[in-house]
């Protein structure tokens, strides 16, 4: 349930998490760290200033990290998502607060867009993953602001959607809630904000990420094809 980042320099940042899954004896991880690949050693960085799970981890073009939501307990079907984000200074090693989104939100996902600003959609709104969500919004760097967009037309749990070469943001796959997933896909277009539904997938997943290839087509594969 940790989130981790390349960030400019090579360095690898790692935040959150839980150290288990019983709530008798696992919690929820505000501290972070750093490896470096150049000395293969892991060292401490600054904590958070928020303890969470299952959130999303988005490097920005001036080199910060936009850390979002997640959920407060190691207990999956009992955590409340978590509203506020912050920011990492690889400068300096710290975190500071950036704001809240317009919704609390938990396994949810996050990619950055062309003009810098992240799209932030998806995940669940209420305790555990009982109320997965159509909600976007969008977060503007440039004065920490959260606006929403959309909403999409499905709602989507724990998925990562790939960017394509023309800017646009492709969604596999739909979770409604209690196991139910359909193959059902949609595209998100900055220029409008808006979404618009695309073919379905040929077989319906969720946990999915998507890799975009040299030829600009995006790699599906794998993961959970039930709830």
């Amino acid at each position: 349930g940790h989130s981790s980042t390349t960030l400019p320099d090579g360095r690898v940042l790692v935040a959150g998490g839980r150290t288990g899954i019983s709530p008798a004896s696992a919690v929820v991880l505000a501290t972070a760290e750093i490896y470096d690949p150049a000395t293969n050693t892991w060292s401490p960085t600054g904590s958070m200033n928020v303890a969470r799970r299952s959130h999303t981890e988005t490097l920005l073009p001036n080199g910060s990290v936009l850390i979002c939501g997640g959920g407060d307990s190691v207990s999956t079907s009992g955590q409340m998502p978590i509203q506020s984000c912050e920011l990492y200074d690889p400068a300096t090693g710290a975190f500071s607060i950036a704001g809240d989104m317009t919704v609390a939100r938990t396994s949810h996902n996050a990619t950055l867009l062309d003009d810098g600003s992240v799209l932030i959609a998806g995940g669940s709104v209420g305790a555990g993953t009982s109320t997965p969500t159509n909600l976007a919004e969008l977060y503007d760097p440039s004065d920490n602001s959260f606006t929403p967009v959309g909403p999409m037309n499905f709602t989507r749990l724990a998925q990562a959607p790939a960017k394509l070469r023309d800017g646009r943001v492709v969604f596999g796959n739909a979770y409604a809630g209690a196991g139910a997933i359909s193959p059902d896909s949609e595209i998100y277009d900055p220029a409008t904000q808006a979404f618009t539904i695309i073919d379905d997938m040929v077989k319906q997943r969720i946990d999915l990420g998507g890799l975009t290839l040299l030829d600009g087509t995006v790699l599906i594969a794998g993961r959970v094809a039930t709830g």
